[in-house]
């Protein structure tokens, strides 16, 4: 035990005396490892942003349906009984579903765009206007309702009298769920490209170390040290690359998401604006540490052979 926490505290010592050596390189292979960890880690926040807003939309799809200008308070009643027909049947053929439908009058239509209209400065358009243009509606919102059903909900619908149109927005449910399955799938792909580049920034940063450390090497194999300890200070100095690469990344996906959305005013919430919590932060150090250190283990062990130790 006390040979191996030696040979530990000799591997940090050299990983320590050859970033010294070459700061700018150490530096320059920090970077690169930052940028290649920070956009993924990026991406997650946008799906991290993406995912509540497609969850609420998925679950609670709406159906506007629209009459005729010309139809009557009674064509009104009539059209909502319909509608409520067929939400009773939905809810019968599902339990767990709930179908919220809310009437919307033309009067109330009127209110409301006028209301919209003042808050935009656009009041004067409305004031010339003698009869309201607008048409009676509902808007029909479902909730743990397939989206076939639903479909289906609003095929029926347009068949009721003076029903002018019905405009459902299942369409933007699939187009979302869409977008954020394919951020998921890139993020995965870029997530192991950047992998890679982390192992490729390593082997060949040791790939360089090992040449210019190569007079040393041959003396330490002399001297009895065996080839798990030679490779030692080079698989630490791998996974200390990676591990300050993956810290800088994560600080400055921080900063963005804290200078962009504005999602936090303490520094105690940095994993909040950046996307992530603890956890996935841990893993990403983690990850890219031992990335770092397969990449200057897999470089010493082959450089290793080549000069003849």
């Amino acid at each position: 035990m006390k040979q191996w926490w030696i040979g530990q505290q000799h591997a940090w010592r050299a990983a320590y005396v050859a970033a010294r050596r070459e700061p700018l390189a150490w530096l320059a292979s920090v970077g690169v490892i930052a940028t290649a960890v920070l956009l993924p880690v990026l991406l997650h926040w946008v799906i991290g942003l993406m995912v509540p807003t497609a969850r609420e939309i998925a679950t609670d799809p709406e159906v506007s349906v629209y009459l005729a200008v010309d139809a009557s308070p009674g064509d009104f009643r009539e059209a909502q009984a319909l509608i409520d027909e067929q939400v009773t049947a939905l809810r019968a053929a599902y339990p767990a579903a709930r179908v919220l439908v809310t009437p919307v009058p033309k009067a109330q239509a009127l209110e409301q765009f006028k209301a919209q209209a003042e808050q935009a400065g656009n009041a004067a358009a409305f004031a010339a206007l003698r009869d309201n243009p607008l048409p009676d509606g509902f808007v029909v919102r479902f909730t743990a309702v397939p989206t076939g059903e639903i479909d289906g909900f609003a095929q029926r619908v347009r068949s009721i009298p003076k029903v002018d149109a019905v405009q459902l927005d299942a369409q933007w449910v699939r187009r979302v769920a869409s977008a954020v399955q394919a951020a998921s799938a890139m993020q995965w792909a870029l997530s192991v490209l950047f992998g890679l580049v982390v192992i490729a920034v390593t082997f060949n940063a040791t790939y360089a170390q090992v040449l210019a450390l190569r007079d040393e090497i041959e003396v330490a194999r002399l001297v009895g040290a065996t080839n798990a300890t030679i490779r030692r200070p080079f698989v630490v100095r791998g996974a200390v690359l990676g591990f300050a690469g993956a810290a800088l990344a994560l600080l400055l996906a921080a900063l963005i998401a804290r200078t962009g959305a504005g999602l936090f005013a303490g520094t105690a919430d940095v994993a909040v604006g950046a996307g992530i919590g603890l956890r996935e932060i841990a893993i990403v150090l983690l990850t890219v540490a031992l990335l770092g250190g397969a990449g200057g283990w897999w470089s010493a062990t082959r450089q290793l052979r080549r000069v003849g130790v």
